[in-house]
């Protein structure tokens, strides 16, 4: 059985991806260009919004004419993002909506690994369908740590290695992209787009700059001081946390190089499968 994971004490997204290469946002920009040409001004919600860095980041490239909704577990993450004063957020599970209303984009990333079973996850993907106006979409985006020959395949074979990304990041299902699509109701849907990412490079960065950092200085350090690695704006600006922080800012300044070289290896390669880290699908309501 899988070790929970605490998403009071480690809350997601709290931090602004402002100025960064990100393939989700490159993606979402165009999708959503292409709906606002159509409509002027549409409705989003995202389910699993952690602390709206994503719908923020959205915020900041089209401001009014997007209407932003998130969904959280986390209490912590919900009030970080409430006091952002960028749209409609509640506490809920997955698989509940709590708004009437009805979306154009539903947005679904780096959420479905972190649920209880793949069950849940098709449960939280038929919901989202039964959310959206007509010809409205999903985006999902998640990894397939499963994938043959990814690093996190490799690791699934070794024992010791097997629930490293459930101890590190909560990831308590592992996906194959064949998986992933079994989810999906296919009556209902069609794909409109799917591609991959986070290749062998950015792979190679997350286990050298984020796992073998984040195990050897909860060794050193204690849990609570490693969370200066993660991305919680409070105790990144504590004081008490000097050392980490600095730590911290030269992790991030040796990891450069793989993250503008990931980028764009998973941007020339997006189109094939073969050992990546994650899949991005863009799916329609029929």
């Amino acid at each position: 059985m899988m070790t929970p994971y605490d998403y009071e004490e480690s809350p997601q997204g709290l931090v602004s991806l402002k100025n960064e290469r990100n393939i989700n946002y490159d993606f979402l920009k165009c999708v959503i260009s292409d709906f606002l040409e159509k409509k002027g001004r549409i409705r989003i919600l995202e389910i699993g919004a952690g602390g709206a860095r994503n719908l923020k980041a959205l915020h900041e490239m089209f401001g009014k004419r997007l209407e932003l909704f998130g969904t959280d577990i986390s209490k912590t993450a919900i009030s970080y993002a409430r006091s952002l004063k960028i749209g409609r957020f509640e506490i809920s599970p997955s698989e509940i909506i709590p708004f009437k209303a009805k979306f154009d984009l539903i947005l679904i990333i780096d959420l479905l690994e972190h649920l209880e079973s793949e069950k849940t996850a098709k449960m939280t993907l038929d919901n989202a369908l039964k959310k959206l106006n007509k010809n409205g979409r999903i985006y999902i985006s998640a990894p397939i740590e499963l994938n043959k020959f990814s690093l996190t395949w490799f690791f699934s074979k070794i024992s010791p290695a097997k629930k490293l990304t459930n101890k590190i990041f909560g990831h308590t299902v592992q996906f194959t992209p064949q998986v992933l699509h079994k989810l999906i109701d296919k009556k209902l849907t069609k794909i409109i787009k799917e591609f991959y990412s986070v290749r062998i490079i950015s792979q190679l960065q997350v286990l050298l700059f984020l796992y073998i950092p984040k195990i050897l200085l909860e060794t050193i350090f204690g849990k609570k001081q490693a969370m200066a690695l993660r991305d919680s704006n409070e105790i990144i600006d504590n004081s008490d946390y000097r050392t980490l922080i600095w730590i911290k800012k030269i992790i991030i300044w040796l990891s450069r190089p793989f993250a503008y070289l990931g980028y764009y290896e998973s941007y020339w390669r997006r189109n094939s499968k073969f050992a990546a880290g994650n899949i991005h699908l863009l799916i329609e309501r029929r």
